[in-house]
Parts: C-alpha cells; sequence; structure tokens
C-alpha cells in the first residue's frame, strides 16, 4: 500500500465526468472475465482490512447501490470449527456490479469503501427512526428528513474518517468525490433535473464536501453556479449554512461526532428551512396519495444508496435485503471452505508432526528404551521435580558408599608399632613398606532393596505414593555410577512371592533402563489392593541374599540395606515380626513420607519406635543419610 504522502504527490486533482466515467465502465464491462473481477474483489479486500476490523466485499449482477453490513466477528479454531465472537465485528461490503466488472480505478472504490465504514462506525441510525416520526407527526413525508439526514450525514461522515490527520483516507475519499459525486450532482444542477427541495438537499451535500476538499481543489471553479440554483433555495441555504459548516466540519475545522446537539441543530434550523421550501413548491414535493408534503420528486437524480442501518439489516429495502441473503451465503460459504481448509491443513500438519515425533521417539528409545513416549515425558517431568532432592542424594551416597574404601596405614593402627626386624627382612623384596604405605584400595559393593506398599490406602490421598514413588526416582537416581546394585518391588495383595516378574519394577541384574523407569511411573494409575506387608518383606528377603552372594565375588566387601516405603495401615502383628526376621539377616528400615501424625505412629508400631520418618519430600535426603549413618560406618571411608 502507498504512504499517504507519495498518495497525495500522485493524486489526479481534476474533476472527471459521471456520464463518460459510467459510459467507459459499461464498455469494459462487456470483455470482463470472472477470473479479473474475482482478482479485483481480492485487491480489494487487501486495502479495505484495518487494524481494528475485517472486512469482506462482494458483488452481484443485481446489485446497483454501495451497501455495508456488520457482522459479528469470527476465527476458526485449530481443530476446523468456527467461532463467532461478539464483541467484535465483520464489515460484509457489497460495491455494484458495475464497477467491478468495468474494473473501476483502486483509489475510487478505497474511497466508497471507506464512506460505508463511516457510516458504520459513526452514524447514528436510531435518529433516523426518530427524524421518520417527527415528520409523521408534523405531516410531511418521512422521507424528506430522512433524505435531509442523509445529505447533512455524508460530509459529515467523510470528514471524520479524512480530514488534515489523516491524509490517505482523504485522498482515496477524494478519489471518489471528484471522480463521480461531485459531477454527478453538479450535473443535476446544472441540468436543472432537481425540484427546489431537492436542490436544498443535494447543494448541502455538494457544499459541504467541496469546502471539505478546499485544498485539493484549490484553483478549480465549481461546475455549478447561483445561476443553476432557484433564489429561494440559495436563501435558506444561506440561512443555515453556519449551522451545517459547524456540523460537517471543512478542510479545517473537524466536524461534530455523534452527540444530541446534532440532532437538536438539524431539527431547530436545517428542518425548518427545508419545511418551508416544501411548502412554498408543493408542485415539486406533494406527494397526493399519501396525503403527506414532500416526498422524491426527481426520477433521474443521481442515484445514491439511502443511509442503512448496518447493524439492522431487517429495516433494508426488500430488494437490499435479497441481496444480503446472497452475501450471507456467499459468507457463510467463504467460512466454511476456510474451515475445511484449516483442518485439512491441521491434519496434514497433525501428520507430518506425527511423522516427526516418531523418528524423534525411534532416536530417542535407542538411547533411553523407553518403549512408550508418554512414559519418557512423565519420568522426565517427576525428574524434574526432585532434582534438587537428587542432587543432595548424589553428596551423601558419595560420602557413605563411595565406589573403594582405603584401609588404613598399617602402622597407625593402635598397638601397632614400627618393626625393625620386618623392615629390614623386606629389602630387596618389593614389600618394604618405608613410610607404612597403604595396602590397595578395598572394592566395596552394596545390595539395596526397595520395596514400596502399593495398598488402596497409599492412593488415598494420592500424595502418599506420589512421594513414594518421586521418592524412588530420586534414590535410582542418585545412586548410579556407583557399585550399587538396587532392586525395585511393589507389594499389593498379588505381592511377589506370587508373581515376582510382575511386581518386580527393576532386578538387581538389570539396568535402570526405560521400560524399568516405565514401569516405575505406571504405578501411579494403579488403584491398589489389600495389605500384605509381612508376605512381601520375606518374599523380598532371598531375593536380596541371592544378590548378596553374586556380588561377593567381585568385592572386597559387600554391605546391604532394605527400605520399606509404606503407609503401614496393616493392623497384623506379623508385619512387625516380618521385619525383626529381616533384621537378623540385613539391616531394615521401615520409613514414610508423609506429615501425617497417625502414619509415623503406625511406622513406628510395626517397624520399631527408632524409624526414621521424613516429614516431607523434600527432607528425605536426610532421613537417607540418618539410616546410612546409623547402619553403614563400617562402609564409609576412612
Amino acid at each position: 500500500m502507498n504512504s499517504p504522502e507519495s498518495s497525495l504527490e500522485n493524486l489526479d486533482f481534476s474533476l472527471g465526468n459521471a456520464e463518460t466515467f459510467m459510459a467507459e465502465l459499461a464498455e469494459r464491462a462487456e470483455t470482463t472475465s470472472p477470473e479479473e473481477m474475482v482478482r479485483l474483489l481480492k485487491t480489494l479486500e487487501r486495502y479495505a482490512q484495518t487494524p481494528d476490523r475485517t472486512t469482506e466485499i462482494y458483488t452481484d449482477p443485481d446489485l446497483k447501490e454501495f451497501i455495508c453490513m456488520q457482522v459479528p466477528a469470527r476465527h476458526i479454531t485449530k481443530e476446523g470449527k468456527i467461532e463467532d465472537d461478539p464483541q467484535k465485528k465483520i464489515y460484509i461490503i457489497g460495491v455494484p456490479f458495475i464497477f467491478i466488472a468495468g474494473g473501476a480505478p483502486l483509489p475510487f472504490f478505497r474511497g466508497e469503501i471507506l464512506h460505508e465504514q463511516g457510516h458504520a462506525e459513526a452514524t447514528d441510525f436510531e435518529r433516523i427512526g426518530r427524524f421518520e416520526t417527527l415528520a409523521r407527526q408534523e405531516g410531511y413525508d418521512p422521507t424528506e428528513l430522512k433524505l435531509l439526514n442523509d445529505r447533512i450525514e455524508d460530509p459529515r461522515n467523510e470528514r471524520l474518517k479524512g480530514g488534515p490527520l489523516n491524509p490517505y483516507e482523504q485522498s482515496q475519499l477524494f478519489a471518489k468525490n471528484r471522480q463521480y459525486v461531485i459531477p454527478s450532482i453538479a450535473a443535476g444542477f446544472t441540468n436543472r433535473k432537481f425540484s427546489p427541495t431537492d436542490q436544498f438537499k443535494f447543494l448541502i451535500k455538494l457544499e459541504r464536501i467541496w469546502a471539505l476538499h478546499a485544498k485539493e481543489l484549490e484553483g478549480i471553479e465549481k461546475p455549478w453556479g447561483s445561476e443553476h440554483i432557484h433564489p429561494r433555495v440559495q436563501e435558506e441555504y444561506a440561512r443555515i449554512e453556519h449551522i451545517i459548516s459547524k456540523i460537517a466540519g471543512d478542510s479545517v475545522r473537524p466536524a461534530m461526532k455523534v452527540n444530541p446537539e446534532v440532532e437538536q441543530l438539524i431539527v431547530e434550523h436545517i428542518w425548518p428551512a427545508l419545511k418551508r421550501l416544501i411548502d412554498e413548491f408543493p408542485h415539486g414535493g406533494h406527494n397526493s396519495s399519501t396525503g403527506k408534503k414532500g416526498g422524491p420528486s426527481v426520477e433521474d437524480a443521481p442515484k445514491e444508496a439511502p443511509h442503512l442501518n448496518s447493524n439492522d439489516p431487517s429495516s433494508w429495502p426488500l430488494e437490499l435485503q435479497r441481496f444480503l441473503q446472497k452475501m450471507e451465503r456467499k459468507h457463510e460459504k467463504r467460512w466454511q471452505e476456510k474451515a475445511r481448509q484449516t483442518r485439512e491443513d491441521t491434519e496434514s500438519n497433525d501428520r507430518d508432526l506425527q511423522e516427526l515425533e516418531d523418528r524423534k521417539h525411534h532416536l530417542e528409545k535407542l538411547q533411553d528404551g523407553f518403549e512408550d513416549a508418554k512414559f519418557r515425558e512423565r519420568y522426565s517431568e517427576l525428574k524434574e521435580e526432585v532434582f534438587p532432592v537428587i542432587q543432595r542424594l548424589k553428596r551423601i551416597i558419595t560420602r557413605y558408599l563411595s565406589k573403594n574404601d582405603e584401609p588404613p596405614y598399617e602402622w597407625g593402627k593402635r598397638g601397632v608399632r614400627f618393626n625393625t626386624r620386618r623392615y629390614v627382612s623386606r629389602i630387596l623384596t618389593g614389600l618394604e613398606e618405608p613410610m607404612g604405605r597403604r595396602q590397595n584400595p578395598e572394592k566395596i559393593m552394596f545390595v539395596l532393596q526397595i520395596v514400596i506398599d502399593i495398598s488402596t490406602s497409599m492412593y488415598q490421598p494420592i500424595e502418599r505414593i506420589e512421594n513414594a514413588i518421586k521418592a524412588s526416582i530420586a534414590l535410582m537416581e542418585a545412586v548410579q555410577d556407583h557399585n550399587i546394585m538396587v532392586e525395585v518391588l511393589v507389594s499389593d495383595q498379588k505381592n511377589v512371592s506370587h508373581d515376582p516378574q510382575k511386581y518386580c519394577v527393576k532386578a538387581f541384574n538389570e539396568r535402570f533402563f526405560g521400560p524399568e523407569k516405565s514401569r516405575l511411573v505406571s504405578i501411579l494409575d494403579n488403584r491398589g489392593g489389600s495389605n500384605e506387608d509381612a508376605d512381601s518383606i520375606r518374599a523380598a528377603l532371598p531375593r536380596l541374599q541371592k544378590a548378596v552372594r553374586r556380588a561377593r565375588p567381585y568385592a572386597d566387601r559387600v554391605g546391604s540395606l532394605v527400605i520399606f516405603i509404606t503407609d503401614s495401615t496393616s493392623k497384623s502383628q506379623d508385619t512387625k515380626n516380618a521385619a525383626d526376621e529381616a533384621r537378623k539377616i540385613t539391616p531394615f528400615e521401615g520409613i514414610a513420607i508423609t506429615p501425617e501424625d497417625i502414619i509415623v505412629e503406625r511406622v513406628k508400631e510395626h517397624f520399631g519406635s527408632h524409624s526414621i520418618i521424613s516429614p516431607s519430600l523434600e527432607e528425605f535426603p536426610e532421613a537417607i543419610e540418618r539410616i546410612l549413618e546409623r547402619h553403614m560406618v563400617r562402609y564409609r571411608s576412612s
């Protein structure tokens, strides 16, 4: 779109000839193809858009007037559904077919479209109804006052849309007015086609449009003169010229915005002037068929569309309502086509996206082993939530469960002194160790078994099982890169002794990979079952002992620990007995991650008053540190 400055520089300031203009359009219309008309309509729509309002433009062979309607704005969802937005509007503008088929200049179209948009934005259509009522009450044809209002409203509206502050809009309005509006109205005067009452109404519009474009028309002679206007019309116009100038404005002074004062000025000053002319020239405007004074008297006056309420098409003339229905059908068809295209685009994009996601998942699967991408995403979310906990646990694990343990200096042991004889006997053997160097570091392995209670009570509230799973994830991530064998078991009414494969989330000999991580997070989707804590403990111990035996050939020292994460709602004394049996084989701790006092009491009842309870997940690392400090002192680095 051209800038305002360039549009003014290239503007044609000469007045056109309305008859010649229409004749040229009619001649070109005979050879214009439908494709050319479609392109012109699309071009007009591009230029007609504004930041706050969408404009759609249509035409029809039967349409002979510019019309404008406002409908609720629309948008199309990603799913291809059409939704109205009652808070916003769309302009639907109808353009006479002859202008489209004849290929009228773009500035002309833009000026007409601005004119129609201005009426939709700034015309008080309710005033028209009030004026019709007033005219009937005073015994005049309502059309007279309605047309008077139209002739006043046109220049007022265009001054609001254009003027010095809006040079681009002003230039487009001038292109329309100089090409057709001014010449056509002026021809009505010079050809003496107007009655005195019509002259009065058209003179208001013509003079105010000329005043609006005084800068552009400077030095150009008016194509009409006083010799073409009835003296009485000139007299009445002179009386109200200052009022019209105040309402409509000019090239310097702005127009009045919609307010009660505009209506008052018309009723008290301009309407009385027209009534005097109607009374004085009854043959020029007397409607004997209705008994009302006035009414249209010249059939071949310039054809101008009445000001139609763009928000109330039901008030339009029937012939325009019929075209309106055509526009609405085209409007609906357009949006249905947009919706269909959006659905197709969405489906195509979804297919492409799914293909990319599948490729991405395949590559990631090779790295992390997740069969289902949703479990990868879910595990990543849980891991991110407990990242600070993981970091703290890593520091604790490194401190208490290092990969190797350096034995103390031989000469530093209590009760052992430097032995000269032994030192001399080792000379030249490579075993002298004159400074008491350390022996080779001892390799340490640790066997950790985590048993998670997934009985129904762990899901009521859900935070209990969520904390258990998050704590398990944090522990599993923290022990990576250490000589620690980990097994994760779950316990409910079908405990590990009945179906070890189903309830073993991760075995000692399995790495913590995609399948194991998926099984761990999927526990959150379970509904739980009855408590079988004692059976779970007894079924887990042989698995732990077997893992310890397997580890011994590969390490100098092997340690073990069982952590049972539970809410301990079982009332069976057998749970306590099973815990005591386990402690004869390995360090064993029952733990809960909850601030609930009742759970704390139950855990300590079943697993001992010394049980360490973590009030929250953030304090879980401190609980693990206390457990390791209690049981693993002999495995710590010296």
